[in-house]
């Protein structure tokens, strides 16, 4: 049931607040915390630009009231669309939440220590510094607008003494730099996660990567990557709205704008067209009138002389639509107006935004690394360490957005200027790079680090000794000199079974200047040495295998390991061990079976479990259960939703999906783990039935962090001495997308051994969810050779074995497939092999899914998304033209390339091979297959003709036309008219050629 916007405000209010601290990742340009006599918010302060601000901490606590009411601020959905321009605010994800823990808040400015901006005028954008009005076109990437090319943009500028006001592509900075990097689709994004990544990587000018609004997957070439470094924000910050004193927050805004600072915010574009209907450019409270978001802007100045119904004094506001909208590309968002979207959103409500630019910043150490095959974006998947890997001295691990339908680029580099200390200390010290897995297996070419004085290249090291590498793996590098260094590597099983045997293979490589006389490479299991190759000289590069075939005979630790003992010249000590602890289990993994046969097996004749708020309770079961690899008489109840029979103390509160594998959720089922209150209402029961046992929560409620009391519901979990379990749901009153729920089952030592499903939306009554002890079909991974995006709608679906798999069934759909259902297009049903070929497909986003099936259940493989987007085909260009064409006139024409929607002709003095500024422009973006050429004079020409579409262009081949008029010389009569005769002649020839053409 739809809340009321009441409801709304109040939840929005708590989201807000957490969001807002989110923001801020680092300390500000420089954190002069200090102890302020009577100074609120824990007596921190901070500088910007010249004044000093309050701050405070986001705290756990708030994090988790702001993760489980995020759902509930009204964004709009996607990228909203006025008359062709996009839009594109999204709530912040989960992830970013989380890392906003500890960070600092603005509250206000401290006006004990600073004097807030005067009222008057103030306008940034009438600087040379401010970046010209353009558009961002129908992307929907107004957040990075926002902050990447105005905020960021004016500040870099200003720094720079750039006229970014002259629409010189050196002096702008390219929003799809930074919106590229956090939306893998076009929908959207946050100004915090665009200002994350100036933060990270920096910014790419137009220059080196010019803006295109269809283009929101490129990630910039290597001159947009080594560009990028130089321009680097210092820090970001979220501005506190100020519900109880809204003039605090108008004073810091003014402030920070007359301090040459702007500050981005968010609200909903709809409010333009009543606000603008009075025909002035004015946004006044009384105009606006939304509680949703969907658009982000910048301010860019204030005047406190605007008046509009009654509302005194206004922002200056850029949009990112051009100049010829609005008041050339801006507005005016009074002061009313903007505490109204304040009250709106709530206290702390994620809207205003604001950066920190990194003064006169030159890079002192900068890592880059390329790949001959580069990996798919997914998340996490590169790190960049100081130290010896695996006991690194720090590392750092950037974000951005997951996206596995998009490789990495060839060529990256990344600003490692804070490792400069390690140098400094140590100029041998280790610098690595580690790639993660991914649905693709890349191959590190190259992996450099440069140091740099002033701007200007100082040394470069020589090339990693690990590379070409495959990845999953890491490289190294250092600036000495790496003359002895014997190098060890292992393959081992990650999950082992029982009785199963593996092929441990290690290797040992000579990567130093020397031969290595009298090595050693050993394998050890459990510190049992079971094989060993022993070489008297190992020649630069060679390297050694050490095999062991194992087969686990006990359940329980293993510690693999492969060494070759320490030479006492070796530069890496750290490279010539590695160990590995696997664990064999005695487990049967839970089938999952949703929407099962209801049966509520009431328990309310049972004992009452007089719980409070995170509390539980300890009891016997009527029998031994079989839990995984477990057997258990004790259970523990918690009042929050769930059971367990590992943690003796189970109140935990906050909820977190599985797999979990900390102690305290280990062995861990959950009908509905979340924050339930049962002192609000409600009971909870167990009850002993003669083949299960169940445990009840019977009308209990819900309550956020402030007790608001939310609806009911009713659920249970059953347990049988067959080891099988049964989740039933009598009925959810409770929304819940609202909150963050978790249920399933959890074993915690293996990440193969948890089952879980988070699809319920609160509308489920009489509902089951049957987990026998079964062996379905294991997890296992999709893959194609499609290209990125594939330019030809030709390719092949491959997938790895799934354990326990009998069959396969290929599925096909228009967005991300979840689950199957009569929606999908089934491409194979019931097949043995592990490819599926596609062919002569059209342009367009295609997802693809495989499913495992067995008689115990069904697996789905991983959602795999190709996109395809075809270029215009080959095509042949001609003329009608003689040889030599003796008038100058005459017709080319080409056939028709598949795909292209128009054609480009041009001509030059030479042979054409490509498009560019030397060439004539005969015609451009036409639609036929013609073009006629008249009144050329004596000479050679050369033609070509481009086909064109949105994927791509494709040229013609070049042809040659050479023109030779005959003329005849002299001045008699006769010789007048011969001429004269000799003109008709070639004019009838004229005709009847185009006739013959035509």
């Amino acid at each position: 049931m739809r809340r009321k916007i009441t409801r709304k405000m109040t939840i929005l209010v708590l989201l807000s607040f957490l969001v807002f601290s989110i923001f801020i990742t680092k300390d500000f340009i420089y954190n002069s915390t200090s102890t302020i006599e009577n100074a609120p918010y824990n007596g921190l302060s901070s500088a910007i630009n010249g004044n000093i601000y309050d701050m405070d901490y986001i705290s756990e606590e708030f994090i988790e009231k702001t993760k489980s009411q995020i759902d509930n601020i009204q964004f709009s959905e996607g990228n909203t669309m006025y008359d062709g321009l996009g839009t594109g605010i999204v709530a912040p994800t989960q992830n970013e939440i989380e890392s906003l823990m500890g960070k600092k808040i603005i509250k206000n400015i401290n006006t004990q220590f600073s004097t807030p901006q005067p009222g008057a005028i103030y306008d940034i954008s009438s600087q040379m510094y401010f970046p010209i009005v353009s558009s961002q076109g129908s992307q929907g990437s107004c957040s990075a607008w926002a902050t990447t090319y105005y905020a960021y943009g004016y500040l870099e500028a200003k720094d720079n003494n750039w006229d970014a006001s002259s629409g010189n592509y050196n002096y702008l900075l390219n929003p799809g730099w930074t919106f590229n990097k956090v939306s893998a689709t076009d929908y959207g994004s946050w100004q915090s996660s665009n200002a994350q990544i100036l933060k990270d990587f920096g910014c790419a000018t137009y220059n080196t990567m010019p803006y295109d609004h269809l283009d929101y997957y490129s990630w910039g070439n290597e001159a947009a990557w080594r560009e990028a470094p130089l321009h680097k924000i210092n820090n970001y910050y979220l501005l506190d709205f100020n519900e109880a004193n809204p003039s605090l927050t108008i004073n810091t805004l003014k402030t920070l704008i007359g301090s040459d600072t702007p500050v981005t915010f968010t609200f909903h574009a709809d409010g333009y067209t009543p606000g603008f209907a009075d025909g002035n450019y004015i946004l006044s409270s009384s105009e606006y009138d939304s509680p949703d978001l969907n658009h982000a802007q910048c301010i860019v100045g204030f005047d406190d002389s605007v008046t509009d119904d009654g509302d005194v004094g206004a922002f200056k506001v850029v949009n990112s639509w051009g100049s010829f909208w609005g008041d050339n590309g801006f507005y005016w968002l009074t002061y009313d107006c903007l505490i109204e979207i304040g009250y709106a959103l709530g206290d702390y409500a994620l809207q205003l935004c604001v950066i920190t630019d990194e003064i006169d910043y030159q890079p002192e150490l900068v890592a880059t690394w390329e790949f001959d095959v580069a990996p798919m974006r997914m998340d996490d998947i590169f790190t960049i360490g100081v130290g010896p890997h695996g006991s690194e001295l720090t590392s750092y691990t950037p974000t951005y957005e997951y996206d596995d339908s998009y490789q990495l680029p060839n060529f990256m580099a990344f600003d490692i200027s804070n490792y400069m200390s390690y140098y400094n200390a140590n100029n041998d010290v280790l610098f690595f790079l580690d790639i993660g897995p991914s649905s693709i297996s890349g191959i590190i070419s190259s992996f450099l680090i440069e140091r740099y004085e002033s701007g200007a290249l100082i040394e470069t090291t020589a090339e990693s000794i690990n590379v070409p590498k495959e990845t999953p793996g890491y490289v190294v590098n250092s600036f000495m000199t790496i003359d002895h260094e014997i190098w060890v590597e292992m393959n081992s099983p990650q999950y082992p079974q029982y009785s199963s045997s593996y092929l441990i293979n290690a290797t040992m490589q000579n990567l130093g200047l020397n031969a290595e006389a009298d090595v050693e490479l050993n394998i050890y299991i459990n510190d049992v040495l079971v094989n060993q190759t022993l070489i008297p000289l190992l020649s630069i590069g060679n390297i050694v295998d050490c095999s062991y075939l194992w087969t686990p005979m006990e359940y329980g630790k293993y510690n693999i390991t492969a060494e070759s003992p320490l030479l006492m010249t070796d530069c890496i000590p750290s490279s010539n061990k590695i160990e590995s602890i696997v664990w064999t289990y005695d487990v049967t993994n839970y089938t999952m079976i949703d929407d099962y046969f209801y049966s509520w097996k009431e328990a309310s004749g049972g004992e009452e479990l007089l719980l409070g708020d995170d509390d539980f309770h300890q009891t016997k079961l009527p029998f031994e259960f079989s839990y995984y690899d477990g057997t258990f008489l004790d259970v523990y109840v918690s009042s929050n939703g769930y059971l367990s029979f590992n943690d003796t103390s189970p109140y935990e509160w906050q909820n977190f999906n599985f797999p979990l594998d900390e102690p305290a959720y280990q062995y861990m089922i959950a009908p509905f783990w979340d924050d339930i209150y049962p002192q609000l209402g409600g009971n909870i029961y167990i009850r002993n039935f003669s083949d299960c046992w169940v445990a009840e929560w019977k009308d209990v409620k819900y309550s956020d962090a402030d007790q608001n009391i939310f609806d009911t519901c009713s659920f249970q979990v059953v347990l049988y001495e067959t080891g099988d379990i049964i989740f039933n749901y009598e009925y959810f009153n409770i929304p819940i997308q609202t909150f963050d729920y978790t249920t399933g089952l959890n074993l915690g030592k293996d990440p193969h051994y948890y089952t879980y499903i988070d699809t319920l939306d609160g509308s489920e009554t009489e509902y089951s969810i049957f987990f026998p002890n079964q062996n379905p079909p294991e997890p296992f991974s999709l893959s194609s050779d499609a290209g990125s995006p594939d330019n030809d709608g030709n390719f092949t679906l491959s997938w790895g074995a799934s354990n326990f798999a009998v069959s396969y069934s290929v599925y096909q759909f228009s967005s991300p497939i979840t689950e199957i259902n009569g929606s999908l297009t089934t491409l194979a049903s019931g097949i043995p092999d592990l490819i599926f070929d596609i062919a002569d497909y059209s342009d367009g986003s295609y997802y693809f899914v495989v499913e495992a099936q067995n008689v115990n259940g069904e697996t789905l493989s991983n959602c795999l998304k190709v996109v395809i987007s075809i270029p215009p085909s080959t095509f042949k260009l001609s003329s009608d033209a003689d040889s030599p064409d003796e008038d100058g006139d005459f017709t080319l024409s080409w056939s028709a390339s598949n795909f292209a929607t128009n054609y480009s002709v041009y001509q030059f003095s030479g042979l054409i091979t490509e498009i560019n500024g030397s060439l004539t422009i005969l015609a451009t973006e036409i639609t036929d297959l013609t073009f006629n050429i008249s009144d050329y004079s004596d000479g050679s020409y050369y033609f070509i003709v481009v086909a064109k579409n949105m994927n791509g262009e494709t040229l013609s081949n070049s042809i040659k036309i050479e023109v030779d008029i005959y003329s005849i010389p002299g001045y008699s009569t006769f010789f007048i008219i011969l001429s004269m005769f000799g003109f008709i002649m070639i004019y009838s020839k004229k005709i009847k050629k185009k006739n013959d053409f035509l």
